[in-house]
């Protein structure tokens, strides 16, 4: 909104950036990058979908937990959690695929063995994107 520059609270354009962020974190974290990066494999985000829970104080200290949800043939779906000593602010769910030049990589080929039943939010990221 107009009212909403940003200047004392995290807006979700910030949260999707910080999302981005964390999944570069991920996989490095989980020593993905490396092999991505051997095999030319691509990380693509296809929707982004947000629930925000309370505010987010700019220069606040909090931390985004990253993990897989879900995976279906073709798509990966990640949560990002943001929280402080306060709980709980913000989750950012990500659904993304992995490509090989033009070809699509199966999820399982480079997360391993992960859920595939999918949530309601799940769903409705599906619908979104």
């Amino acid at each position: 909104m107009p009212w909403d520059v940003g200047i004392g609270t995290f807006r979700s354009d910030r949260y999707f950036a910080a999302a981005e962020a964390a999944q570069f974190d991920f996989v490095t974290r989980t020593d993905l990058l490396r092999p991505l990066l051997a095999q030319g494999v691509r990380w693509v985000n296809l929707g982004q979908a947000s629930a925000l829970h309370r505010p987010l104080r700019l220069f606040q200290s909090f931390v985004v937990s990253t993990k897989v949800v879900c995976v279906d043939e073709k798509h990966a779906y990640f949560s990002h959690i943001f929280s402080s000593a306060a709980g709980e602010h913000a989750r950012v769910l990500v659904k993304a695929k992995f490509k090989q030049g033009s070809r699509t990589v199966p999820p399982h080929a480079v997360l391993g063995v992960q859920p595939t039943e999918k949530s309601i939010e799940i769903q409705a990221l599906d619908r979104l994107s």
